[in-house]
């Protein structure tokens, strides 16, 4: 992330890439939910015996707390901070802490692994947008302008 951000001019950042198309602020700021959601369900996991995860609803999310809005130094400093956090107490993890399971109401029942194993495969296809929404961006300030005829 911290890459494609510093590769990004601040427009680019809060440009929406089309109809119901996310920033790449507004993709940041889901990453950053997405990882603070991550880190209770990866301490549950843990700490309880096969606890309950519940899905959200991502345009909800991003509605309600105007992802459109925040400041993006702000969000990509908590998504790091979080999967920074989340990588240390992994790596403490022995092979049976993986083995652990909660249940999701969408997905059934999910071990630390796998969960782990979605959430890279969630912020690999959200970091993917982000660098296509940038590669549009920069598509749509290098048109050729139409030259006026009097």
């Amino acid at each position: 992330m911290e890459e494609i951000l510093s590769s990004s001019p601040a427009d680019a950042v809060v440009w929406p890439p089309g109809p119901g198309g996310w920033s790449i602020l507004e993709i940041a700021a889901h990453l950053a939910d997405a990882e603070l959601l991550a880190s209770a369900r990866i301490r549950r996991i843990i700490t309880q015996d096969r606890p309950e995860m519940h899905g959200y609803k991502q345009e909800l999310w991003a509605q309600s707390l105007a992802y459109r809005l925040q400041k993006i130094d702000v969000v990509s400093a908590r998504f790091a901070l979080l999967r920074r956090e989340n990588a240390s107490l992994l790596e403490m993890a022995g092979e049976e802490v993986w083995r652990l399971k909660g249940r999701h109401d969408e997905y059934g029942e999910l071990s630390l692994r796998e969960l782990i194993e979605d959430y890279i495969s969630h912020t690999t296809k959200h970091l993917g947008q982000m660098r296509s929404a940038a590669m549009a961006y920069e598509a749509s300030n290098n048109k050729p302008q139409a030259c006026l005829r009097v």
